[in-house]
């Protein structure tokens, strides 16, 4: 559980670098906005991996370990969370 809550730390925090970039660069006016743009893309692929880290982490630990999990970002994230663990049935 310690590296789900660890990917899930890294998640959010890419995600909170993500909305900042994204909001600093709709109001730049000069050469400056692409680049900033540009690391804006990279931190929203950064928080897709993080989210398949976690998600992937969090299924082993429930105990319904799919590759689903780990390969759909986000969404597998939120699959995850939401499945029945196999160790209390």
């Amino acid at each position: 559980m310690q590296k789900f809550w660890r990917a899930l730390a890294e998640a959010a925090v890419t995600a909170v670098g993500l909305l900042i970039l994204g909001l600093i660069a709709g109001g730049i006016h000069s050469w400056l906005r692409w680049p900033t743009g540009v690391v804006a893309l990279v931190l929203l692929v950064a928080f897709n991996l993080k989210c398949c880290d976690a998600g992937e982490y969090l299924s082993k630990a429930k105990g319904v370990y799919h590759p689903m999990y780990g390969s759909n970002g986000a969404l597998g994230l939120v699959l995850a969370v939401f499945a029945r663990s196999a160790r209390n049935t």
